[in-house]
C-alpha cells in the first residue's frame, strides 16, 4: 500500500489563487484533470491519497476546500490544511511520497525520513532548484543538505502525474 500526499496549489490546479483570499478564489480554480484522473487510478490501485497544505484552516476554509476537492472529483482519505511543518505531515501521515510544487519546503522532512520521495511538479518557480539537484550544486538550494544521504536521488522533477505513475511502477 502506497500512502502519498500532494499539495493542492501547482498541482492539482494551476489557477492562481493568490495569498489573502486564496482559499475564496480556489472554489472557482479549474483542476487539472489530468492529475485528478491518475489520483482516481491510484485510489483504485489501492493507493492511499493525502491532501496536505498550507492554505489557513478555518470552518469556512475548509468547507470551500472540501467543496472544490468534491467539485473536481480529487480522492482523498485526509486533508491536512495550515500545515506548518511538513516534516511532522510527512511522519505522522507515514508518506511514501510527496507531490509539491515548492521542494525548498522538504528539506527537513527529507532528512528526517530517509525512504520519503519527493516529486516536484515542474514550474519557472523551481527551476534554479531543479539544476542545482541535477547538478549537484547545492548553493541555490542549501548547501548542508549535500551531505544528507541520498537526497538528491530522492528528488525528482516531473511534468505530470502520469509520470510519477511510470516512476512508480517502474
Amino acid at each position: 500500500m502506497k500512502v502519498f500526499g500532494t499539495d493542492i496549489l501547482g498541482c492539482l490546479t494551476n489557477t492562481p489563487v493568490g495569498d489573502e483570499d486564496g482559499v475564496v478564489k480556489l472554489f472557482e480554480a479549474s483542476p487539472l484533470i489530468v492529475s485528478v484522473n491518475e489520483m482516481q487510478k491510484w485510489v483504485m490501485e489501492g493507493w492511499v491519497p493525502s491532501i496536505v497544505t498550507e492554505l489557513p484552516v478555518d470552518d469556512v476554509n475548509m468547507t470551500i476546500v472540501e467543496g472544490w476537492l468534491a467539485k473536481s472529483k480529487v480522492p482523498y482519505s485526509n486533508l491536512l490544511m495550515g500545515v506548518e511543518s511538513f516534516s511532522d505531515a510527512t511522519k505522522w501521515l507515514n508518506l511514501s511520497f510527496m507531490i509539491t510544487k515548492e521542494p525548498w519546503k522538504y528539506h527537513v522532512a527529507l532528512a528526517m525520513n530517509k525512504n520519503l520521495k519527493l516529486y516536484v511538479m515542474r514550474n519557472h518557480a523551481n527551476k534554479a532548484y531543479e539544476e542545482g539537484v541535477s547538478h549537484n550544486n547545492w548553493a541555490p538550494v542549501h548547501a548542508k543538505l549535500k551531505s544528507v544521504e541520498n537526497i538528491a536521488s530522492r528528488i525528482k522533477f516531473v511534468d505530470s502525474f502520469k509520470t510519477i505513475t511510470e516512476l512508480e511502477n517502474a
